[in-house]
């Protein structure tokens, strides 16, 4: 049997600041919120940021599977919940799940975390730092584990950003939402009408700082994604992402609440 710290779900009401131009769940906007409460369930479970950063020890996240069945929006009630897995060597696997109000599964997340070292900007060895989690054997995860990720072949788009002021996180390093923005930001408002993603898999290689500047790379092929964040002289590789997209007719019809809206303001 499950006990009550092994497991943390939480409702969750999508709000304006959530979605896209679409009314649709917005790909970092959900993110921020899967992080959030993994936080919340970690503090939990006595490693707080806080608490962490005390003895200089901060999570940063190596990978992250997501799955898709259908996306949310506005308005909509949902419920998500989060596990944590047992360690595999250095990483920290952690579940969540996203249901919605009739119970359906509608998403999951497959992420692997790290312990970082904040004075020594390095890994930090488990064996050094013992996290002691309770044990979910008995709940498996709810989508396969992020695949490791290759750089593009052949690379038919690129776009140049530099972190600003909103990418920096508290470990002062472009926050791992921020990259989903970036992805998000390579496709055209018209692409996104007619697709969303119902899968998507970052690989984070190298922490991004403030003022350097990244080269997005991409291979687009048929409903594919494939993007690397790589340095000018593209000798480095500070993120891989690959994905696929899916025809947004497949989802539901937006709710009464992102209706109504459109309604009110026609010229959107």
């Amino acid at each position: 049997m499950q006990t009550v710290e092994a497991i943390l779900e939480r409702p969750y009401t999508l709000r304006a600041c959530d979605v896209d131009c679409q009314g649709r769940w917005r790909l970092d906007a959900l993110l921020t919120a899967a992080q959030e409460i993994s936080s919340e369930h970690s503090a939990m479970l006595g490693y707080s940021e806080a608490a962490l950063s005390a003895q200089h020890v901060a999570w940063i996240l190596s990978r992250t599977h997501l799955s898709m069945s259908r996306w949310p929006t506005l308005g909509e009630r949902i419920s998500i919940a989060t596990w944590p897995g047992a360690r595999e060597k250095l990483f920290f696997p952690r579940y969540l799940s996203f249901t919605g109000q009739d119970g359906e599964p509608i998403g999951a997340i497959h992420a692997q975390w790290l312990l970082f070292d904040t004075v020594k900007r390095e890994l930090l060895n488990p064996r050094h730092f013992p996290i002691v989690y309770p044990v979910t054997s008995d709940r498996p995860a709810p989508t396969t584990p992020p695949e490791k990720i290759y750089s593009p072949e052949h690379i038919t788009h690129t776009r140049s950003v530099m972190p600003l002021y909103t990418d920096i996180d508290i470990n002062q390093h472009v926050n791992n939402t921020r990259y989903a923005s970036w992805i998000s930001d390579l496709y055209s408002i018209s692409w996104h009408r007619e697709h969303v993603l119902q899968d998507l898999t970052i690989q984070y290689l190298n922490e991004v700082l403030p003022g350097q500047i990244l080269v997005l790379a991409t291979q687009n092929e048929g409903n594919s994604l494939h993007v690397m964040g790589c340095d000018e002289s593209y000798q480095s590789t500070y993120f891989t992402a690959a994905g696929l997209w899916r025809d947004a007719r497949a989802d539901e019809a937006p709710p009464a609440a992102f209706q109504a809206q459109c309604a009110a303001h026609p010229e959107n």
